[in-house]
């Protein structure tokens, strides 16, 4: 039986068997996308936030595995681990990053469109997680408080028998999210002029001013994900 290799290191596996179906989908709506190490604005953002880098050090931002861009805004973050024996812890640390990442660029989005635009009222950013040879897809938004939902998940296929169903549900499951995020494009198109009053608001976000420790992030991952 012809199965992938066990011995695929992350960034192979989820280079070579799952970011193909998104970038793919992602090129046919004309999104443009990078991938491997890339730096979360918003993260670094949220970091240095208040800091006097002229005397402090400047904080380094967290890196994704794959990001989606328009103009200069992050609007998806991937993150992946091992498709073959990966830790299992990883798969809530994973969840955690990628939903602080997601909070932090809507933050730093916010922020950026409301100095020239009103934002629209859904604004959304998007993340996905792949854990061994499931990704899942979620958006986010802010109406009161910050709102995570899933929008689909795919099963890559690591064996030859697989491949044809997965294939075409991985591919089916990417266009999907691929049109959500050309939704979401077409919505910042259409903004109209801000005010000072709107941008003022957009200031009194609060910041997270410091990165919770492992001990905390196990109690909240813990919390929201179980």
């Amino acid at each position: 039986m012809y199965t992938v290799s066990r011995n695929l290191n992350e960034r192979e596996g989820f280079g070579d068997l799952t970011w193909p179906f998104i970038r793919g989908a992602l090129t046919l709506v004309g999104i443009r996308s990078r991938c491997y190490e890339i730096p979360v604005a918003g993260t670094k953002e949220r970091k240095n936030y208040g800091r006097d880098l002229s005397a402090e050090t400047e904080e380094q931002a967290s890196m994704a595995d794959g990001v989606a861009l328009f103009e200069d805004h992050q609007i998806y973050i991937a993150e992946a681990s091992l498709i073959h024996e990966p830790k299992q812890d990883k798969e809530f640390k994973d969840k955690f990053k990628v939903v602080r990442c997601m909070r932090d660029s809507w933050n730093c989005q916010i922020r950026s469109i409301a100095r020239e635009s009103v934002p629209s009222k859904d604004l959304s950013v998007f993340g996905s997680t792949s854990f061994e040879d499931e990704t899942k897809f979620y958006a986010m938004d802010f109406i009161g408080t910050y709102r995570l939902r899933e929008v689909g998940r795919m099963l890559v296929p690591l064996r030859k028998s697989h491949f044809a169903t997965r294939m075409e549900t991985c591919v089916k499951t990417c266009l999907k999210f691929a049109l959500d995020l050309e939704e979401e494009t077409i919505r910042r198109t259409h903004l109209v002029p801000t005010d000072q009053d709107l941008r003022a608001a957009c200031d009194m976000i609060e910041q997270t001013r410091t990165t919770p420790t492992k001990e905390a992030k196990r109690r909240r991952v813990s919390g929201v994900f179980h």
